[in-house]
């Protein structure tokens, strides 16, 4: 007969709730994060003006130069370019961000993210940090193939 370790459950149980709110979170500051264009009279795009309430991108300009940066236009290719810093800022679902580009932030960040999500920064911290070296090997080994 197998039974079910305790702790181990318990753990899984509360991993389980981080992910469903963090995910949910991410996937909407993922929506919200768009690339807005500028036209001309003639209906050219000239550039393309990030849009970031959750401040997700720290390695992109507020303009974006389309001549030489592709435009990530789905979620997948935006998840791809993130930071941990960018990943925590979406994972809190509090726009304007909690973390700078360091992952440094303030004690009211702390009490935000947690009467928000019920989870500490600490946790998003971690979650984001595994989050984001999965997606590096993924690219590790896509770009090996």
């Amino acid at each position: 007969i197998n039974y079910i370790d305790d702790d181990r459950y318990h753990f899984t149980q509360q991993h389980e709730g981080i992910r469903t709110v963090l995910l949910r979170n991410l996937c909407v500051a993922l929506e919200a994060t768009k690339a807005v264009p500028t036209k001309d009279k003639n209906d050219t795009i000239l550039y393309y003006s990030l849009q970031d309430p959750y401040r997700i991108w720290f390695e992109v300009d507020s303009v974006w130069d389309t001549l030489s940066h592709p435009l990530p236009l789905n979620p997948g290719e935006k998840l791809c370019r993130l930071s941990v810093a960018g990943l925590i800022n979406a994972m809190s679902g509090i726009e304007g961000g909690v973390v700078d580009a360091t992952c440094s932030s303030s004690l009211s960040a702390e009490e935000d993210v947690m009467a928000l999500t019920s989870h500490s920064l600490g946790d998003i911290r971690e979650t984001a940090s595994l989050i984001h070296e999965t997606i590096v090997s993924c690219a590790c080994l896509d770009k090996d193939q």
